[in-house]
């Protein structure tokens, strides 16, 4: 390498570093910039996940119904306060409740529902039933209120709500008639409780035991009086009207027998008071019958049932629960919700302990309070064999009413069984036939 050339490499880097220094120096010289740190804006984006209510549901519109049933003081106090709580429980639901006397009932309510008017819900006369039905003034049962019953229902009372083949009624109140024995009265005439009659030919026989001034047995007449002649009917094996309840059937040598039979056992006084003051040992009633009582101790037993020759027969009968057919839907539902309300067990409980109202559903007798009442599960062990002593035609009431009166004079010996039933049997023919 040549001196020339290393003297200008060497002043090449000397320039090279003074300048490389210079820039240091004037680089050190400048005053110091601190960087501020940048703030980041980050946009984040919320989604606000708004809760929606769901819609909600309209308020019932208001329903207003009336109630129809007969005119006892104890059954309008206990749906007062049952359609007090109803309405609690349904407060878009107004209920009125009105009454008829059992008499006038049914001609009210005819009048009524011919006039395109009358009451929405009603407890009529079972007899009556099938009168309404045929008329076709009644909503058929809905299918909530047929399973209602069948499932813990009798079936003779569902029989008795039942018009060619359909469901029309959920059963109100129900009824059945054996012999109430007054114990204190049998005790008196020296007949225990061992000895009571099993047959009827067994009463008549010892009828003649009881002293001056005291019956064996008083049979009530008026309406009850075709149900306590249809008892021992049956009994005997014998009916009012044959199987397609077109005709009569009672005017046979069953029948006749069975007649001898009442007009023997049925006494002249046959009030039911004579009971009640203890002057008669036995009554054919149900257990409603016990409000009566001025003795709520009054010592009484329920049965034996009375055998004929044939079987021992026991009827019973019912009121029950219809509703209009010319009701609005809403008030047909409402209607019928009511009904199987107070035919709930609690509500069964409350009628039986305040009105004297016989339960109507099985289970109601497996209530813990019920169990412990003897005199009303004295009854209740006869509800599976109980018929109701009336048939489902339309014109059952103007037999019974026919009935009534001509037993009332078979009873004070103005005619003799056997003209009684040859004056009966055709008059009841007549009646079937529309005549």
């Amino acid at each position: 390498m040549s001196t020339r050339n290393t003297v200008l490499t060497r002043r090449r880097w000397l320039r090279t570093a003074a300048l490389a220094g210079a820039g240091l120096l004037a680089s050190a010289c400048q005053p110091k910039v601190v960087e501020k740190p940048v703030k980041e804006t980050v946009v984040v984006e919320k989604v606000v996940k708004e809760t929606v209510p769901p819609p909600t549901e309209a308020a019932p519109k208001p329903v207003s119904i009336s109630l129809c049933v007969h005119s006892v003081q104890t059954v309008l106090d206990c749906h007062e306060r049952h359609i007090q709580w109803y309405q609690e429980q349904n407060p878009h639901v107004r209920i009125t409740l009105t009454s008829y006397p059992q008499m006038e009932m049914a001609q009210r309510l005819l009048t009524a529902w011919s006039a395109g008017v009358g009451d929405i819900l009603c407890g009529i006369p079972g007899p009556l039933f099938a009168t309404f039905a045929k008329g076709g003034y009644l909503d058929e049962a809905p299918p909530d209120v047929v399973d209602f019953l069948k499932q813990d229902f009798y079936d003779v009372n569902i029989r008795g709500g039942t018009f060619d083949g359909k469901l029309y009624t959920l059963v109100e109140e129900v009824s059945i008639l054996p012999p109430i024995y007054s114990t204190d009265v049998w005790d008196a005439a020296g007949i225990p409780e061992s000895e009571y009659p099993q047959t009827y030919e067994e009463l008549i026989a010892l009828l003649p035991r009881f002293p001056e001034g005291v019956q064996g047995i008083c049979l009530a007449m008026g309406p009850f009086a075709v149900p306590n002649w249809i008892t021992v009917l049956r009994a005997y094996g014998a009916n009012v009207l044959d199987e397609t309840g077109s005709k009569a059937a009672f005017n046979t040598p069953a029948g006749l027998e069975a007649t001898r039979i009442w007009q023997a056992i049925v006494p002249q006084d046959s009030q039911p008071r004579l009971f009640l003051d203890r002057q008669c040992g036995m009554i054919w009633m149900g257990p409603w019958w016990r409000t009566s009582f001025s003795d709520p101790k009054m010592p009484v037993k329920v049965g034996p049932l009375l055998r004929g020759s044939v079987r021992a027969a026991v009827v019973g009968y019912q009121w029950d629960y219809v509703v209009s057919k010319q009701a609005a839907p809403e008030q047909k539902a409402v209607a019928w919700d009511y009904a199987k309300y107070v035919s709930t067990r609690q509500a069964q409980i409350v009628f039986w302990q305040e009105v004297g109202h016989m339960p109507r559903s099985r289970s109601a007798y497996e209530d813990p309070i019920l169990k412990k009442d003897d005199f009303l599960q004295s009854f209740a062990k006869y509800m599976p064999e109980a018929e109701n002593f009336y048939t489902i035609i339309p014109e059952w009431g103007a037999v019974e009413t026919y009935l009534i009166g001509e037993l009332t004079r078979l009873k004070a010996r103005e005619v003799t069984p056997e003209q009684f039933l040859e004056d009966a049997e055709k008059r009841v023919n007549d009646i079937l036939a529309g005549k």
